[in-house]
């Protein structure tokens, strides 16, 4: 087979492929709607078109909301780093104890030039 013969097949195939992808993407996209489209008709309230923890209102009294602030009595910092967390981040632990330093408020972190770490977002 020469290299005119081996583009043509490789152009061919490639135009193939792409052919049937895309007809199988519309295939299954056809069928997820009619899918859906036949369930809404059967039983409106069996298809969830909206989180349903959306419609409740937040209690930002909750002990276990996890978009409540924490409360914590100090913060911890890293001089290497130059971000503060709260005690009980994952990232704590690793903080070498010669740059540890201890805030009481996260205005006095910031005022140090810290910022928040934004995995426990303090």
């Amino acid at each position: 087979m020469n290299k005119k013969s081996l583009r043509i097949l490789t152009a061919v195939l490639t135009a193939f492929w792409g052919v049937a992808i895309t007809f199988f993407t519309v295939f299954l996209v056809f069928h997820i709607n009619h899918a859906v489209a036949e369930s809404k008709d059967k039983n409106p309230s069996a298809v969830i078109t909206q989180d349903p923890n959306s419609q409740k209102p937040k209690d930002p009294n909750a002990a276990n909301d996890p978009n409540s602030p924490k409360k914590v009595d100090h913060y911890v910092g890293s001089t290497e780093k130059m971000k503060f967390h709260t005690p009980d981040c994952k990232w704590v632990a690793k903080i070498p104890e010669a740059s540890k330093k201890i805030f009481k408020t996260k205005e006095e972190a910031i005022a140090a030039g810290m910022t928040a770490c934004k995995t426990c977002n303090p």
